[in-house]
């Protein structure tokens, strides 16, 4: 499994499974030759770990 690039924000949803979030930076990208500017492409994501143990 792929985790997301670049992090934005870890979360701890029960005992046994974090939850990561990517940085998309709003799907800003660079600016176009017409001066508009363009989708970075990059899609959010959330991924879901679940660990063999509990934290504690």
């Amino acid at each position: 499994m792929k985790g997301p690039g670049k992090v934005e924000g870890i979360a701890l949803l029960d005992p046994r499974t974090l939850v990561v979030a990517n940085d998309n930076d709003f799907g800003v990208g660079a600016f176009g030759a017409d001066g508009r500017l363009m989708s970075s492409g990059v899609s959010s994501r959330i991924v879901t770990i679940r660990l063999p143990r509990p934290l504690h």
